[in-house]
């Protein structure tokens, strides 16, 4: 019983690309429990439909990734697709994105614009820009960032921690 499938029960199976397969099980526990409470914070907001300005969903679980920014914009737009806009790679254009946040939902309480792979998490032009408008978001608009690399070191991801909520998957 100590050993199951030809493993001690100090040595675990993950399943998380970025960990090795014999990795500490105190290391698990820990990156697992941090993951569980990036997602309560979201579950939660999508619970009580009580959301932040700006979200930032980022790392290498693509399906967990892909999971809650498809729950995130149901929540945020229930469906509505007038105030849902969709940008996909380097070189969105900032002050599209500051103008179309500044512009009241139309029939809605919340406006979702949604960005992937902008590359500003890693310093790409507009950066600075976005980063100070981040903290002069209107209420009635949500950014929702998913990035596939993030540099935690960056001025956007302190200004998206310190104005709304990250969670790495």
């Amino acid at each position: 019983q100590w050993r199951k499938n030809g493993r001690s029960r100090h040595q675990s199976m993950v399943s998380f690309s970025h960990l090795s397969m014999t990795e500490d099980p105190i290391s698990i526990l820990f990156y697992t429990f941090r993951k569980k409470n990036y997602m309560q914070t979201l579950n939660q907001d999508i619970k009580n439909n009580d959301f932040k300005r700006v979200y930032l969903l980022f790392g290498e679980e693509s399906f967990l990734k892909k999971s809650y920014k498809n729950r995130l914009r149901e929540a945020i737009t229930q469906g509505d697709t007038m105030n849902y806009n969709y940008y996909e790679g380097k070189g969105i254009n900032v002050n599209e994105i500051i103008s179309l946040s500044d512009t009241m939902p139309f029939f809605a309480d919340r406006r979702l614009i949604l960005m992937e792979d902008s590359g500003w998490f890693k310093g790409g032009p507009g950066a600075d820009e976005m980063c100070a408008y981040i903290e002069n978001i209107p209420d009635t608009t949500c950014l929702l960032f998913v990035e596939t690399e993030v540099d935690k070191r960056s001025r956007m991801y302190k200004a998206v921690k310190k104005y709304g909520h990250i969670a790495e998957m």
